[in-house]
């Protein structure tokens, strides 16, 4: 997928602007606070620690940044993200544990 994805990027004139990782969602080899937005897509249904990720996603994300995640897994409803999401924040006492309530996380 990475070698699909760095093509992509090169055939559009992007690879100054983008760049490829592979790691485990829930210990990103990124600093705290790097990104202005964290995009997930099509993976949610394979995260084997989802609040983890979630978690790592709050770390590497800068204060007012956004969070957009989009799953078209047909047997995963909207109603169960927004519950896994729920459940992660009444697990976790972290000064992120806020995001439904600012409104920063897109499903």
């Amino acid at each position: 997928m990475i070698g699909i994805a760095e093509r992509n990027a090169r055939d559009y004139g992007l690879s100054a602007r983008a760049e490829y990782r592979h790691s485990d969602g829930s210990k990103m080899p990124f600093e705290d606070s790097k990104f202005d937005a964290v995009f997930s897509t099509g993976s949610l249904h394979e995260w084997g620690d989802p609040c983890g990720t979630l978690d790592e996603m709050w770390r590497i994300l800068k204060p007012g940044g956004r969070i957009f995640i989009s799953d078209l897994r047909r047997d995963m409803p909207r109603a169960h993200k927004v519950v896994l999401v729920a459940g992660c924040q009444s697990k976790r006492d972290s000064p992120r544990a806020d995001y439904l309530d600012q409104r920063r996380l897109y499903f």
